[in-house]
């Protein structure tokens, strides 16, 4: 199997390595061990990439990468809801987009200090983002009377939650593999960045995955750290397999 996307050689070695113990020692059918095995790691990479939480992607995964795209579109800039004033005069500047107005009738307010009122724009949020997320840390102030223009532009964003997880799809599509309806509905997209070499049923037994989506370069750390896991974790089932090989034989007690 081969991940092209900078993942360590040394890494890829490991899993391959195993791979081939299970096939060459234990007499494991080349086809079936490598479609299982980079099944298990294909999981376990899409598990870990953003939204990523312990439970994997599971609607806790969802849920906060909604939280997350949330605080940073409110990093950029903040709707002001008319709900939030007690006075009716300037519940009325909000609702008629007086800037103006509001700006004068909340000049002293302690809030509303060093803050600049704008129109909504996309533009706001999505300039201010490097690699599909606003840097950590930015705080512009600034805050918007068009709250329904907003609400509206955060929706239509919450629906976008999930594509980078459904870069992947194509390889689970050819491992056979599922994921959530939150990420599956991505996988127009995750077609149209990932590339796959199926040579799984040939004599080769190889996959090769190449993930170009903006910004999955940068998560190279997660993709290393699956694939190390899942070796490890074939390299311990063959230590126990072997031993236990031995004892059966009565070379081993």
């Amino acid at each position: 199997m081969n991940l092209t996307l900078f993942v360590k050689q040394e890494t890829i070695k490991k899993f391959n390595d195993a791979l081939n113990i299970y096939v060459s020692a234990f007499g494991k059918d080349a086809s079936d061990t490598v479609k299982k095995y980079c099944g298990i790691l294909i999981d376990e990479v899409i598990d870990r990439t953003p939204p990523f939480k312990t439970t994997g992607d599971t609607e806790g995964a969802k849920l906060k990468g909604q939280r997350a795209l949330l605080r940073d579109i409110r990093k950029t800039v903040d709707p002001v809801d008319w709900h939030s004033f007690n006075s009716r005069s300037i519940q009325k500047l909000i609702k008629q987009k007086d800037i103006e107005g509001f700006r004068k009738a909340t000049a002293n307010f302690p809030t509303m200090k060093g803050k600049k009122i704008v129109l909504f724009s996309p533009s706001l949020h999505t300039s201010q983002r490097v690699r599909g997320v606003v840097p950590k840390g930015l705080k512009i102030n600034q805050v918007t009377l068009d709250f329904p223009e907003q609400r509206q532009y955060e929706k239509e964003m919450m629906t976008h939650i999930g594509r980078l997880k459904a870069s992947w799809m194509p390889a689970l599509n050819v491992l056979n593999r599922k994921a959530s309806s939150w990420i599956s509905r991505h996988s127009s997209y995750g077609f149209s960045v990932t590339n796959i070499d199926n040579k799984l049923d040939q004599p080769e037994h190889r996959i090769d995955i190449d993930n170009h989506s903006p910004g999955i370069g940068k998560m190279k750390s997660f993709v290393n750290y699956s694939m190390g896991l899942i070796a490890d974790k074939m390299l311990k089932d063959i230590a126990f397999k072997t031993k236990y090989l031995l004892r059966k034989s009565g070379l081993k007690k």
